[in-house]
């Protein structure tokens, strides 16, 4: 219900956060660990191109099928759940960095069944 006095209503949502997050806390933050350690576990293989093993920071997920996509990985690791954000993560490749960016550059201009023909060819580049 909507408050007429400006005021009270931002301090209702105030105490309301505060709330919130000192009975959250914890729990919450446990289970965005776990989420960004999937991902990590996602990433800690060599990449799918050149077959180079990199930090997971370097490493990127790609979506195979970009119509199967429902979102960015980072998406579902903030605001999605366990099994949300493993169905993401098995809709993707895991690539390096440099990799990735010439997977994207090689797709300008491109149809969708070009680029699965594209992806294809790339793996077989030295």
């Amino acid at each position: 219900m909507p408050y007429k006095n400006k005021e009270k209503q931002k301090e209702a949502q105030r105490l309301w956060a505060q709330k919130k997050y000192k009975t959250s806390g914890k729990k919450g933050d446990i289970s965005l660990q776990k989420r960004k350690q999937m991902v990590i576990d996602a990433k800690n293989v060599p990449c799918a191109r050149c077959g180079e093993e990199h930090p997971h920071y370097v490493m990127d997920l790609h979506h195979i099928n970009p119509k199967e996509k429902e979102g960015m990985v980072g998406y579902f690791i903030k605001s999605g759940n366990y099994q949300s954000l493993q169905e993401e993560i098995n809709k993707c490749i895991c690539v390096c960095a440099n990799c990735h960016r010439y997977i994207h550059n090689k797709q300008e201009n491109l149809t969708f069944g070009e680029i699965h023909t594209t992806i294809s060819e790339l793996e077989n580049i030295p």
